[in-house]
């Protein structure tokens, strides 16, 4: 005869309850301690400040009162294949190395980078401080859009400036427009830096504004405009927007800015038939020259514009 305990339950059967409470447990905090990490990584996403720094020794201000200046959306370097294939290092590394050398060639001063990667668990390039370096522009300065992952695996893109002059990060404002945790991708945020000249200084910012929403790529532009109030000023990048919108009209003010370049379509880089990236600079100063080279370096094509700065 079998003994039994107490209400009739074989022994262990209370030792088997426990384990599977165990188990469950366990299995419950693999799933909800990853996704609590994950919720604060985006949340402490939206608190994060611009970065700067200079590399070696660093860069005189400019002694000519000429000055060249690029907005390059980079795409990432093209770092992402789609799902859960990236790019290897090497070829990361191979695609900023030749930019690095547009950069030289077309003898830039200061670049504005947009969709540009700082950190990425997956190909872990930091893209903006590896360029700066091979391109020989020792000062530069990252604005984070969207921080997307765990703490310590995590993809943080955004927009960055590289500078042969001194440059100082001041301030990364947060726009209008969507700031989702799950999608953060159209978290849109202008990069402020104060540019050096040695003769004098100015406010310039890295954009990539709203490609969703032309309505709201249009409120965005009006606080950047607000943000920079009165200043003699520079914005450059991808404003994703074309030149009869009311976005870039609100751009095309004689009395304070000039828009470059004029005519060039820039999107897409293997056969543009639209242009949405520019260079906003102020009324006064002279345009020497514009260019967007060809290139398929990205999927946007840089544009290129040299100014006498008075």
């Amino acid at each position: 005869m079998h003994h039994v305990g107490p209400i009739g339950k074989p022994h262990g059967t209370g030792t088997l309850i426990r384990q599977r409470r165990l188990v469950l447990g366990l299995a419950a905090a693999c799933i909800l301690v990853p996704a609590a990490l994950f919720l604060a990584n985006g949340v402490a996403s939206r608190s994060a400040g611009p970065v700067s720094g200079v590399l070696g020794s660093g860069s005189e201000p400019a002694n000519s009162a000429h000055l060249t200046i690029m907005a390059f959306n980079l795409a990432k370097c093209g770092f992402h294949r789609g799902g859960l294939s990236f790019r290897d290092t090497s070829e990361v590394r191979g695609t900023l190395d030749e930019i690095a050398a547009l950069i030289r060639r077309e003898h830039v001063d200061i670049a504005f980078l947009s969709e540009i990667v700082w950190e990425a668990g997956p190909c872990p390039v930091n893209q903006v401080t590896y360029l700066a370096e091979a391109a020989g522009l020792d000062h530069y300065a990252f604005g984070e859009n969207y921080s997307f992952g765990l703490p310590w695996y995590r993809i943080r893109s955004g927009n960055a400036v590289i500078s042969r002059v001194p440059i100082k990060a001041t301030a990364l404002q947060q726009l209008a427009g969507p700031q989702g945790l799950l999608d953060p991708t159209n978290c849109r945020r202008a990069l402020w830096v104060e540019v050096d000249l040695g003769f004098r200084q100015f406010l310039a910012a890295s954009v990539r504004n709203d490609s969703f929403n032309l309505e709201n790529n249009a409120v965005q532009v009006a606080e950047i405009l607000q943000h920079a109030a009165q200043r003699e000023v520079v914005l450059a990048g991808d404003f994703n927007a074309e030149p009869d919108s009311a976005s870039i009209r609100r751009l095309l003010d004689p009395s304070r800015f000039q828009c470059l370049p004029t005519g060039c379509p820039t999107y897409p880089a293997r056969s543009p038939d639209r242009q949405i990236d520019y260079i906003v600079a102020p009324s006064e100063w002279v345009a020497v020259s514009q260019s967007v080279p060809e290139t398929v370096l990205s999927d946007h094509r840089p544009v290129i514009a040299t100014f006498a700065v008075r």
